[in-house]
């Protein structure tokens, strides 16, 4: 564990020390692939592995994922006994075989997204009678927009047939769980070498070229603010969180709307107290506490040479209860589709054939969140790093076990206006095997390097 967390000190070091100078839109040197969506309503269920056929009525039937309506779901037995995992679908896409290259799952809209995929395999075949052979695989945190698309690109493959398959799900109280559910199921064939795509069935609808503005950073009132080395940070005087960011005349957006009011400890989310931060110039320190468990820690936030660092220290565990912290939508920076924002961001692999890099222009990319052990984002006058020691603890059975992704990107919008924000995975504080000798780790720390001129 201290040795990933070694590699990415050092790879994410290199892109705070180069000033992370990104392009207001960024793009790879080859062409960008060209989406062309597969019309739904001509994709059939071939099988799927369990319905809760009485229960979740008029839900529950493995067809909805086809209705066009994301209020309906498909949901796998529960009442009477509950079918365990792994859960799986099975969808004919077309009659002949097409170059497949991205696949959307929408999650149930209600319940906070109970059953909502936590790690993922899709698989294709040429024929849905034939061997299906993975083309994907991966896990979304529990911390993520529970209401949000999942978007899952890789390399054209030929495929008749889909194959989504559940190995873990989340419950609408971000604890693991054995049932799945699924709104909508979506798939995209994909060209990459520049040619037309094929129309699709139904065109999508024009896009106003000029983004909404907004939405406004509101500073509240008693907001502390931390300077040091030209950069100025305000935080939220109710949590610790950012407001924004100044340096020179340009502004960054930090956490966009209300404080936030919970944290996820183990995957499960609990209300916590804040007292009022402490500290003046370029520090300041919130006390936490989780009355539930007894638990309290503080958080500390510095600047220094154009770095803002989020710590948690000081944890209060009488009862060793707290192994995996997360503060869900913490949203260390906010880029806006009316600044030209954009966020890229790397996932860390061996497989040559997939490419890690996804590229966001917070205009234009499909609302959903992405995650990456490396990331990056910019307006037009700003840009920033991230470095972080977040890291999925693979000791435990967990949802996130063998996941090298320590940041959440998100594309959403507030109003009319479209954000991309980037927020801290979940940290590990105690290994599951630390009762071995090992003891906690490191204290959990999130970094922020802000650059002038993000064109």
């Amino acid at each position: 564990m201290n040795l990933a967390r070694s590699i990415g000190v050092i790879a994410v070091g290199s892109l705070l020390s180069a000033g992370l100078a990104l392009p207001a839109t960024t793009s790879p040197a080859a062409a960008e692939p060209v989406y062309t969506a597969i019309d739904q309503s001509q994709m059939s269920i071939v099988d799927v592995s369990s319905v809760e056929e009485s229960a979740e009525a008029p839900n529950g039937a493995a067809a909805l994922v086809l209705d066009g309506n994301k209020e309906t779901y498909w949901h796998t037995k529960w009442a009477g006994g509950v079918d365990p995992l792994p859960h799986h679908l099975t969808i004919e896409l077309v009659d002949e075989a097409v170059d497949l290259g991205r696949v959307v799952l929408t999650p149930r809209q209600s319940s906070n997204g109970s059953g909502r995929v936590a790690q993922y395999s899709i698989q294709k075949a040429e024929s849905c009678e034939a061997d299906f052979t993975e083309v994907a695989k991966g896990d979304v945190a529990a911390e993520t927009d529970p209401k949000a698309d999942v978007v899952i690109d890789f390399d054209a493959v030929a495929a008749r047939c889909v194959k989504v398959v559940y190995n873990a799900s989340w419950g609408g109280n971000n604890t693991p769980e054995q049932v799945a559910t699924l709104a909508e199921f979506n798939a995209f064939s994909v060209t990459d070498d520049g040619s037309e795509p094929v129309e699709p069935t139904e065109p999508a609808e024009p896009t106003d070229p000029t983004p909404a503005p907004g939405p406004e950073i509101v500073v509240p009132d008693g907001a502390p603010e931390l300077s040091a080395d030209g950069l100025s940070v305000r935080l939220h005087p109710d949590f610790p969180q950012v407001v924004d960011y100044r340096l020179g005349d340009a502004q960054l957006a930090g956490k966009l709307g209300d404080p936030l009011t919970q944290v996820t400890i183990d995957e499960k989310p609990y209300d916590v107290t804040v007292a009022a931060p402490t500290g003046t110039g370029a520090s300041a320190t919130y006390a936490l506490s989780v009355a539930d468990l007894d638990v309290t820690f503080n958080v500390t936030i510095t600047v220094a040479d154009g770095v803002l660092t989020w710590t948690i220290t000081d944890v209060n565990d009488p009862d060793s209860k707290v192994h995996r912290i997360a503060v869900p939508g913490l949203d260390l920076e906010s880029v806006t589709a009316a600044q030209q924002g954009s966020i890229i961001t790397s996932k860390l692999g061996v497989s040559r054939s997939q490419n890690p890099d996804t590229s966001l222009n917070v205009a234009t990319a499909e609302p959903g969140t992405h995650t990456g052990f490396m990331v990056g984002a910019n307006e037009q006058a700003l840009a920033a790093g991230f470095m972080s020691n977040a890291v999925s603890d693979n000791t435990s059975d967990g949802p996130r076990s063998g996941s090298n992704a320590r940041w959440i990107a998100n594309v959403t919008t507030i109003g009319d206006a479209r954000i991309g924000t980037v927020s801290p995975g979940p940290f590990v504080y105690r290994g599951t095997t630390a009762h071995l000798g090992l003891g906690p780790e490191a204290d959990p720390f999130a970094q922020v390097k802000i650059v002038a001129d993000g064109s």
